[in-house]
């Protein structure tokens, strides 16, 4: 970069594209910035710089650029692709400047924070990270699931009861739900169930989602070709019952992605029968990211 080109971003001043830190004493906050550059449509972080455009200048030592950039690696998911500049010299005082392309990784489809190191060799869970979007001068927080673009390798996995059950404390019978992949969706894998709190337990699965069918097995009234069935067993009913739970199904995708489908369920008490609670639809329904493959 040229110093008239600095000269400009300076007198500019921070803005969708730019932003100033003081000191390498701001490097989280900055790594944050860049993940959301490289989500939007790039930018630069200039640290040495005071909030007013004024330069403030750096301590540039031997390693200074080297542990900045494995911070930044360190810090990110997946690793961002960032550029730093060597140190410009500015009226007697050093400014370090880091480049970030706007970009789209791969299998992930978004660049992600973490506060902590990721480790490698190991899940990452999609909790321990933290998407950002860059609004003007503001660097916000986001759900990285509405940043992310939909991929044709996604699976996209339904879930819901069959019908209204009840459950009866003398008399406790199987849950039966039902389980689908929409229209052009991709395989889901080791597919499992739970219910949130654990009122009951499954005891269905699938290796693989669509799988081999008949054509009798297709309901499309109900939206969707192929479709499973899955079984809870009641045996275990808590004394004290939830207002409502989620029933969860859990698969992989094609590149080793964790997902969750959760279905809303309310409890119903009946109103002639103390002992009846009825599970019914509660209406909300779910897809989502859990967990990311090991970073290499």
């Amino acid at each position: 970069m040229r110093r008239e080109h600095l000269d400009e971003i300076l007198k500019n001043g921070e803005g969708q594209t730019v932003e100033f830190k003081t000191s390498f004493a701001e490097q989280s906050a900055a790594i944050e910035t860049m993940v959301a550059f490289a989500n939007a449509q790039s930018g630069r972080v200039l640290f040495g710089v005071r909030n007013d455009g004024t330069v403030a200048g750096v301590e540039v030592g031997e390693n200074t650029l080297e542990n900045l950039a494995n911070a930044i690696k360190d810090h990110s998911y997946p690793s961002l692709p960032v550029f730093i500049e060597e140190a410009f010299d500015c009226d007697a005082k050093r400014v370090v400047i880091a480049e970030v392309p706007s970009d789209i990784p791969p299998i992930v489809g978004v660049y992600l924070y973490s506060r902590d190191a990721v480790a490698l060799g190991k899940t990452v869970g999609a909790s321990e990270l933290q998407a950002y979007r860059r609004v003007g001068r503001v660097t916000q927080k986001e759900d990285f699931m509405r940043l992310r673009r939909a991929l044709p390798s996604d699976p996209r996995v339904c879930v819901a009861l069959l019908k209204q059950h009840q459950i009866t404390r003398s008399d406790a019978k199987r849950l039966s739900g039902s389980v689908w992949v929409e229209e052009g969706s991709a395989t889901a894998h080791d597919v499992s169930f739970r219910f949130q709190p654990p009122v009951a337990e499954c005891d269905s699965g699938y290796e693989d989602l669509p799988y081999p069918y008949e054509s009798q097995h297709a309901t499309p009234s109900l939206g969707f070709k192929a479709y499973g069935l899955f079984w809870f067993n009641l045996s275990g009913i808590p004394e004290a019952l939830p207002s409502s739970v989620e029933v969860i199904a859990t698969y992989k995708d094609d590149w080793g992605l964790t997902w969750e489908s959760r279905r809303l369920l309310d409890l119903v008490a009946d109103r002639f029968r103390e002992e009846e609670v009825h599970l019914v639809d509660g209406g909300a329904f779910s897809r989502r990211i859990v967990a990311f493959p090991p970073k290499g």
